[in-house]
């Protein structure tokens, strides 16, 4: 694997929130790092607010007599938005909560389910999925099949724009074919994509 493929993956981690390591030659793509400025503004400060705003209803006759509807609006907009962003991060943390090892052309998968071992003779196929969230925010999981049809999970990235997030996905199922060096005329649909283009919970 040369050193610019490397560097790419570097990059293009980075940017999703994965944490990476090449410690002599064995790569760690690890868990999603905490975006504390995302957890501090869109999580933490709004669910806060609710909480107070509710607090001074209670304790404020004259707040929730004059302003009854406006206030409680306001509070449950940010408890929800909060609450809506909390489950955002939680997920993106789930979706790539194992430990990938790349090693001697193996890949490595550790996950809670156990460790399984991946060479170029035991991967079936790699399948790329996409999921409006909303609008402006999508989510991309890049799969591993086996030759049971079960699916590994990879790694699971969000990004505002499809085309991108496609464009990454198909980036990382090539990284990690020509790093176990399999030819991909032995898989069945490289990069095969499930596109969802509906907001999630609608």
């Amino acid at each position: 694997m040369n050193k610019s493929s490397l560097n790419l993956l570097e990059s293009k981690l980075k940017r999703y929130k994965i944490s990476y390591r090449n410690e002599k030659g064995t790569i760690k793509i690890g868990t999603s790092r905490i975006d504390y400025p995302t957890l501090i503004g869109l999580v933490i400060l709004p669910i806060a607010g609710a909480v107070g705003i509710i607090l001074l209803l209670c304790w404020n006759k004259t707040l929730s007599e004059t302003y009854p509807i406006k206030t409680s609006l306001i509070a449950i907009f940010l408890l929800s938005g909060g609450l809506f962003y909390l489950r955002r991060i939680k997920k993106n943390k789930a979706a790539n909560n194992s430990l990938k090892i790349l090693e001697n052309n193996i890949i490595k998968i550790k996950s809670k389910k156990g460790e399984f071992l991946f060479n170029s003779n035991s991967i079936k196929d790699f399948e790329c999925s996409i999921d409006q969230l909303r609008v402006d925010l999508f989510e991309g999981n890049l799969y591993l099949i086996d030759f049971n049809d079960e699916k590994h999970q990879l790694l699971g990235i969000r990004g505002e724009d499809s085309k991108y997030i496609l464009n990454d996905l198909k980036w990382f199922s090539e990284f990690f074919i020509n790093y176990i060096n399999i030819s991909e005329y032995k898989l069945e649909s490289v990069g095969s994509v499930t596109m969802k283009f509906s907001p999630e919970g609608n």
